[in-house]
Order: C-alpha cells, then sequence, then structure tokens
C-alpha cells in the first residue's frame, strides 16, 4: 500500500528516472512511511507527524528532521 501511495504522489515521476536519470529504490521509502504509520497507530497521542525533508539516494531513504505534534 505504501509503494502503491508513492506511486500516485507528485514525486513518483522524478523517482521513476526523469530525464534518463537512473529509477530510485522506492522500497526503502515505503518502510520509511510503513514506520512512521505503525509508531502513529501504536501511540495514539500522535495527532500529527511531519518530516521534512526525506533525504533519497538511488537505493536508501533517510527522515533528516521530523515533528510530532500531540493532542
Amino acid at each position: 500500500q505504501a509503494e502503491n501511495l508513492i506511486q500516485h504522489a507528485k514525486v513518483y515521476k522524478l523517482l521513476s528516472g526523469f530525464r534518463g536519470d537512473q529509477p530510485y529504490d522506492i522500497t526503502p521509502l515505503a518502510k520509511l512511511l510503513v514506520q512512521l504509520g505503525t509508531i502513529a497507530t501504536q501511540l495514539p497521542e500522535i495527532a500529527e507527524i511531519e518530516i521534512n525533508p526525506v533525504i533519497m539516494t538511488h537505493e536508501q531513504a533517510w527522515a533528516v528532521d521530523g515533528k510530532v505534534v500531540l493532542t
């Protein structure tokens, strides 16, 4: 489901090999999204999670900065 979400996002055009660039492996980004979702479902006091920026290489993804808003 996370990979499907990424494939329907505007950024997917860049990740899929824009202008002859090598396509990015979206699996690490999908895993990052699933991990954030897991945290959010296990801690009901979380109202909002923001990660910005996410840095990607062709093989990896990192959440560099994040913010969690509690209820």
